[in-house]
């Protein structure tokens, strides 16, 4: 499998091969990366030692919040990026202007950790999933909260919601997925 994916890669023009050096300084290469004229080293090799990365990673920390009182679970973003809700264990939902980095509003409602949130791609609706077993509709502008369901027996650990925001799918701990109808709530 591995040989198939270097071919691949080496099709794709993706051949990044790793050279490593050993103690006595020479650049050696994977037995299954050597020619077959190279000859071979008449005692033991010492063990290969990676080359050291040169490039520096590709994001930077532009920004930390705080604010939580506990840890946070989750985190969702909206369409347009203004705006960042986080979850906590504390119960509790903070939005977040990514602008400012300041908090605007602070959702309580669930009774235990929340643990998953998700944002409808029109930016209307915020849904929240908790360790209550209960998934929260909130109005994501107004933080008025516009419906609750309880159908599950188990934590909820997992939310979506489809792009016309007229589904919306939960998993939870008690082994069930479920989907709701968000016009009737069924």
């Amino acid at each position: 499998v591995a040989e198939s994916d270097l071919k691949t890669a080496e099709i794709l023009g993706l051949d990044q091969r790793v050279t490593f050096t050993t103690e006595s300084g020479r650049s050696s290469l994977p037995n299954s990366a050597r020619s077959t004229s190279a000859s071979r080293p008449t005692s033991p090799p010492s063990p290969p030692t990676p080359t050291p990365a040169t490039e520096p990673l590709p994001w930077r920390c532009v920004q930390t919040l705080t604010g939580h009182q506990d840890a946070v679970t989750a985190i969702a973003l909206s369409r347009d990026r203004k705006i960042l809700a986080s979850a906590s264990r504390d119960k509790t939902i903070q939005l977040w202007n990514l602008r400012t980095g300041r908090s605007f509003c602070n959702f309580t409602g669930h009774t235990a950790p929340v643990t998953c949130l998700t944002i409808s791609a029109d930016g209307q609706l915020l849904i929240s999933g908790s360790e209550d077993h209960t998934v929260k509709i909130w109005h994501l502008r107004t933080g008025s909260l516009v419906g609750s369901l309880s159908k599950h027996t188990g934590a909820v650990r997992s939310l979506a919601i489809s792009a016309d925001r007229k589904i919306l799918v939960s998993a939870a701990d008690d082994c069930t997925i479920r989907l709701c109808n968000l016009a009737t709530s069924q």
